[in-house]
């Protein structure tokens, strides 16, 4: 049974990175905020990197078939396997 807070970390984590993402382009060039978040980038990939590769894989082949889900909407089967799993309530 997989955590869903791992998959509620990994969605808001994935779409903060592309929100800091867009935003430092906009940003000029020698700002302070923009030297921040071009800092912070790097370390938010990295734990959204972290929390698909170790969290959100198949419980029983342990590939990285699982889509991360927000919401409890039941169980999902793994593509490669075919196993069926669920999210933790």
């Amino acid at each position: 049974m997989l955590k869903r807070s791992y998959a509620r970390a990994y969605i808001v984590l994935y779409y903060l990175v592309i929100v800091i993402f867009s935003i430092t382009f906009f940003i000029e060039r020698q700002s302070v905020l923009r030297e921040i978040l071009s800092w912070t980038l790097p370390v938010l990939w990295i734990a959204v990197l972290i929390i698909r590769l170790k969290y959100l894989r198949c419980p029983y082949c342990r590939k990285l078939t699982v889509e991360p889900q927000w919401s409890e909407s039941g169980t999902q089967d793994c593509i490669n396997c075919g196993k069926v799993f669920e999210y933790d309530k």
